[in-house]
């Protein structure tokens, strides 16, 4: 069963009161781990109880099948809107869809509520999409919202809590920060409001070698020894880099 937390339970009160004050598409604005998921789980949910059909919009397959993971989890009836998925299942009042397929389609009859995961990334298709069906409401999860023009989609901000009160409150644990050499993206290309994968990958890689020599001599400090550390790369050929250089090093633990 489905339990939330107080914080979260006000920011569904204050979504709801965005609705009821005229605001047909809101931004839920929330702390990366502040369970911005659960909350729209939640609020698909409460669509269907009521008779009404909510679907919620996710850039990528394997965040779909992700997301249908966690309404499994917790016993809620829901189909797939994708083509060939096993749980293809158009008759459901939740459904959960890729960006592409609600794309080409360009309309989805009868549905009530539109959630838009990692809205910030402002993907044009999406943006028409909204524009277009005005009868649906919609609510776009971010904890990053400062792509430039989301002000002309969003009409009303909502978030209750801070990353800081996470930590406070048990829910985040807190975070030690140690930085080694910045990645110079002075006059990249960014994509849908994010870097571009490709100049971010190309710049990345030049600096692999400092951020493999700070892991190693933190570890060292921290730990007396390299630990298994995960590291996020732009790309393929970023991660192949970080590797080579691990392994040129001679250390274990970075995946």
């Amino acid at each position: 069963m489905l339990t939330l937390r107080k914080y979260q339970l006000d920011t569904l009160d204050g979504l709801r009161n965005g609705f009821a004050a005229g605001h047909r598409a809101q931004l839920l604005y929330s702390p990366t781990g502040g369970g911005k998921t659960e909350m729209a789980i939640a609020l698909l949910e409460a669509t269907k109880k009521k008779g009404n059909k909510a679907a919620m919009l996710l850039d990528r397959i394997i965040l779909c099948d992700q997301t249908s993971q966690r309404l499994e989890k917790y016993k809620i009836d829901h189909g797939v809107l994708q083509a060939g998925h096993w749980r293809y299942r158009p008759y459901e009042n939740i459904q959960i869809c890729s960006a592409q397929t609600i794309e080409k389609r360009g309309s989805m009859p009868g549905t009530s509520l539109l959630i838009i995961d990692e809205c910030h990334s402002q993907r044009s298709q999406t943006t028409e999409f909204i524009k277009n069906n005005p009868g649906i409401k919609v609510i776009g999860l971010s904890a990053t919202p400062f792509t430039k023009g989301m002000g002309s989609v969003y009409e009303n901000i909502v978030s209750t809590v801070t990353t800081r009160q996470l930590v406070d409150e048990g829910v985040l644990v807190p975070m030690r920060v140690y930085i080694a050499k910045e990645i110079d993206m002075t006059g990249a290309k960014k994509v849908a409001g994010e870097w571009s994968q490709t100049e971010s990958q190309e710049r990345g890689m030049k600096i692999t070698g400092d951020i493999v020599t700070e892991w190693i001599k933190k570890t060292h400090e921290i730990y007396g020894k390299p630990r298994k550390t995960i590291i996020f790369c732009s790309g393929v050929e970023h991660g192949a880099d970080f590797n080579n250089k691990k392994k040129k090093k001679g250390e274990p633990g970075l995946k």
